[in-house]
């Protein structure tokens, strides 16, 4: 634990700490409901406990990736029979050469590091027309940003190929055949055939449109405009990528969580939740799956669910804020919670606002990395030169159609 995220987590602690008192204050008269300013103040509390809780989860994700780089590092160099300094060497090459290919293009950076580029791109499969990949010291800012926005990645399975064809992924349903006893000298049955299916992993092709930088700007930006860029294209990937991996229809997208699943309890009112209806969604996924669950929701649901506790007679609330210092993280019925924007925001008739189970049986595919492709004609007109980026994506529950590794809650329609 750094200085820096030790004071945050002593920041933290002390305002769950105040959070916790309005709530008793409530439950100690008469198990009242919050009052306005109570429940004005609790909010203030809870969202400034959740903004340091995402400062301290950035810092400790920096510190992994800057780990994992080294590691990778190592591993390239294992590979390729060279040490990791040579490597390191290697990637700080090829990003001071995208760095001058996103400043300046294809025609204005040295011949050297054209040739570092196309032959980059050649082992990928990509040429000059189709842009270059993102370099390792920013891929990483690629990966942040995928797992800062929505909450899918992260928390589902990930494959990554180096070709887009398509992939059948096996599956089967085999809960119905059990081990059984045998007798001495005795004959083994000859059982069921096990029946297999598939699910198919494509790669659908995402772009973040275009990002129209001055030529101007890029000639007289004293901050480094090839980083800003990056980040940018980063971000829109990632936010349209949480989107499909949400609630896409599986057909001309990724199938999102939401509509891989199914039922397991509806609320008997259409604008409130109660706890007995989260223990009853718990209940209807099969033990099995709730091993390693976690429950996924948007904050604002997320907030009004902060605030139930398990009855009457026992005012401990269903939430617990965790101790992230030592890496427990808050939990909901002891699991863990994802924080995820795309999903329904508001408890209205028939809305799917939780899921809850192992997504571990989600599998997103991702085919490389982020390309970046510079146009330097297309809004010449304008004195603008444009930039895009691209990358390939799918994702989809990989259990048989009938298997359902993680449930929704349904707001009633009465």
């Amino acid at each position: 634990m750094t200085t820096e995220t030790k004071s945050l987590h002593e920041k933290r602690a002390a305002i769950i700490v105040q959070m916790q008192d309005i709530l008793n204050k409530a439950k100690s008269d008469n198990n009242r409901s919050l009052s306005k300013d109570e429940d004005v103040q609790w909010n203030k509390l809870d969202d400034e406990q959740e903004s340091i809780t995402k400062d301290i989860r950035r810092i400790e994700k920096l510190h992994e990736l800057s780990l994992s780089e080294k590691e990778r590092l190592l591993q390239a160099g294992k590979e390729n029979g060279t040490s990791a300094d040579e490597e390191e060497d290697k990637s700080k090459k090829y990003l001071k050469a995208w760095c001058n290919y996103i400043m300046k293009g294809m025609n204005g950076i040295p011949h050297e590091a054209r040739e570092l580029l196309t032959r980059a791109g050649q082992n990928v499969g990509t040429t000059t027309e189709g842009g270059f990949l993102v370099p390792e010291g920013f891929s990483f800012e690629y990966d942040k940003a995928l797992l800062a926005f929505g909450g899918i990645l992260g928390n589902v399975r990930e494959l990554s190929t180096t070709t887009g064809n398509d992939i059948p992924w096996p599956n089967t349903d085999d809960t119905a055949n059990k081990s059984v006893i045998l007798a001495e000298a005795g004959s083994i049955n000859s059982g069921k055939d096990i029946v297999f299916g598939s699910t198919t992993l494509k790669a659908f092709l995402y772009s973040t449109d275009w990002i129209k930088v001055s030529i101007q700007l890029m000639q007289d930006s004293g901050i480094p405009i090839e980083r800003l860029i990056a980040d940018l294209l980063a971000e829109r990937d990632a936010r349209g990528l949480n989107l499909d991996m949400t609630t896409g229809a599986g057909v001309t997208a990724p199938q999102g969580v939401v509509t891989a699943s199914t039922s397991g309890k509806t609320t008997a009112s259409e604008t409130a939740i109660t706890a007995a209806e989260i223990m009853d969604l718990e209940h209807s996924v099969d033990p099995l799956y709730r091993i390693g669950a976690k429950f996924m929701m948007h904050d604002s649901v997320l907030k009004k669910v902060k605030q139930l506790v398990f009855d009457t007679s026992d005012n401990r609330p269903l939430w617990d804020p965790g101790i992230i210092r030592i890496g427990t993280p808050p939990t909901l019925l002891g699991y863990e919670i994802i924080t995820n924007q795309d999903m329904a925001s508001s408890l209205v008739a028939d809305a799917k606002v939780i899921l809850f189970g192992n997504f571990q049986k989600y599998i997103h595919r991702t085919v490389l990395s982020q390309s970046v492709l510079r146009a330097n004609e297309l809004f010449a007109g304008n004195l603008q030169v444009g930039f895009t980026g691209f990358s390939r994506h799918d994702g989809r529950k990989i259990t048989k159609s009938t298997v359902y590794p993680w449930k929704h809650l349904t707001m009633a329609n009465t």
